[in-house]
């Protein structure tokens, strides 16, 4: 099974030192995760505007990452995984793509429904939480979050002035991310979430690979997104070659025919 992890911003982060670190960091977090007859493959876009929680600079890097994935996909990918939890281009790519396209956002939300009552959100920032609202809204899933803070940020150096600061969060999670998230975490659980999920691309494979799947002595599971999105991707894989089980096509997710698709991206110089 081949899967196609879309990065939403480029390999080489302007301003940030250059390093494999995280990276390797990251694909040994996907090694731990997913089967051992699934490849998944991390694709970068060409650009990016890397303020992902402004509508503008989120609008233009959408599109960026919703043509990158078209192009990729052609290569016969089973699968796509949208490796943030903006879920940005979900929607769009499942319309014109028929391979299963999983959500960080909405497949952990999907989840954190069957393993407890009521769940939370942290989010790195809080610049992050009018967006995650509107996502948790269009999900359907705002009976199923906490009512007091359902959505709750850990304010972290995430600039690239402190990047050696983000490294630690892999290379020693145990020194500054994990106590700063459970400390959050702990406040979730007292206004009655029973499960958290770490609401970011990059924090939920930093907790996996620290082996963090529970909120202290608590019995609140913690979910990363991306280890959730890589094995719904897997099952809906599944589901598809066994049962014939696929994306619907009656409304929303019906494709445009292939005429009126080439006369768009012709009019937009699009390949």
């Amino acid at each position: 099974m081949d899967i196609l992890m879309q990065s939403v911003i480029t390999k080489e982060v302007p301003g940030a030192p250059i390093t494999d670190v995280a990276i390797e960091a990251y694909h040994k977090c996907l090694r731990k995760v997913a089967r051992n007859d699934t490849e998944v493959t991390i694709s970068y876009p060409e650009r990016s505007s890397y303020i992902l929680y402004s509508s503008y600079g989120a609008f233009l890097n959408t599109a960026e990452v919703i043509e990158k994935v078209i192009r990729t996909a052609r290569e016969g990918y089973d699968a796509v995984v949208i490796c943030c939890y903006t879920d940005c281009g979900l929607q769009q790519l499942r319309e014109v793509l028929d391979i299963p396209v999983v959500g960080l956002a909405e497949s952990s939300m999907a989840i954190a429904t069957m393993l407890g009552r009521k769940f939370a959100i942290i989010a790195p920032i809080k610049q992050f939480i009018p967006v995650y609202e509107l996502n948790l809204k269009a999900y359907g899933f705002e009976d199923r979050a906490i009512r007091h803070g359902p959505i709750r940020p850990l304010n972290l150096p995430l600039d690239t002035s402190r990047f050696e600061q983000y490294l630690r969060y892999f290379t020693d999670p145990y020194s500054e991310l994990v106590p700063h998230f459970e400390s959050v975490a702990e406040s979730c659980v007292e206004d009655g979430a029973e499960v958290v999920i770490a609401g970011c691309g990059a924090i939920g494979p930093a907790l996996t690979l620290a082996d963090y799947s529970s909120v202290g002595e608590t019995g609140c599971p913690v979910i990363d997104p991306v280890s959730v999105a890589i094995k719904t991707a897997e099952l809906l894989v599944d589901l598809r070659s066994t049962t014939g089980l696929s994306k619907s096509k009656a409304l929303a997710y019906r494709p445009l025919p292939e005429e009126m698709m080439q006369m768009i991206r012709t009019i937009f110089n699009l390949e």
